[in-house]
């Protein structure tokens, strides 16, 4: 059982700000994560001498060839970068902030899902078009996205409250970095066995919301747990 006392007494203007918090640094965080990511872009534009359609075939080869390793680097530079930006925007607010803090992360990913996905629709086909499952898909990204950042964020602020802030970044780093990597592979684990479609996409998604669920669950308790002594306790004076 949850105690709701983490955000009892707390003002709308208050979360707000929290909110506001998160947004802003989930867009540095992909400012920052989309720079990493291209790197291996700029590598090989630089080794086709910057021929964009060469560099295009080379690099989506590389990606079919080399599946796992790809989707390592992918979900790492997403897990690492956003959880760290998460962890230094909790860092210095208070616990009852964090969970909005996380929340704000949440909205600026679903905004980015929504927009990326509406601008591919408008190529491909109408929007009224939409398969039904893809509807599906959305809506469980967008349920993954709304427990698991808010998790993350309680769960780091909770740590960092219990002198296990590092440990705490590292497993969300990780857990980020399987769900992210996780659906690349996924995908392209498709393209290779087209068949397996329907095999692949319940077990990827059964995954990433059994751990958005699992670490939004315990983040809250935890940090719901934390009463104002333990996060302004102050540290006694060393007696040599």
């Amino acid at each position: 059982m949850i105690s709701l006392d983490l955000f009892r007494g707390l003002s709308r203007r208050y979360a707000l700000e929290a909110v506001g918090i998160g947004i802003l640094f989930m867009f540095l965080a992909l400012i920052v994560q989309e720079m990493i990511e291209s790197i291996p872009d700029v590598i090989f534009l630089i080794r086709m001498h910057f021929d964009l359609s060469a560099m295009i075939a080379d690099l989506s080869s590389i990606e079919i060839k080399y599946p796992i390793l790809y989707s390592l680097y992918i979900g790492c530079a997403a897990g690492f970068i956003q959880e760290g930006f998460t962890y230094v925007s909790v860092d210095t607010r208070t616990r009852r902030m964090a969970f909005f803090i996380g929340l704000g992360f949440s909205l600026v990913d679903i905004f980015v899902l929504i927009l990326s996905f509406l601008l591919s629709a408008l190529e491909i086909h109408h929007i009224s078009e939409i398969p039904a499952a893809q509807g599906i898909l959305i809506s469980l990204n967008v349920i993954s996205s709304l427990l698991f950042h808010p998790g993350t964020a309680t769960f780091m602020k909770w740590g960092q409250i219990q002198d296990m802030g590092r440990l705490t970044y590292l497993i969300s780093s990780i857990l980020h970095a399987g769900i992210d990597g996780g659906l690349v592979f996924t995908d392209l684990f498709i393209i290779l066995h087209r068949d397996l479609y329907l095999y692949a996409t319940v077990i990827f998604w059964s995954l990433a919301i059994v751990i958005s669920v699992a670490i939004f669950l315990f983040g809250l308790s935890k940090l719901a747990s934390t009463k104002d002594e333990d996060e302004f306790r102050k540290e006694k004076p060393v007696v040599f």
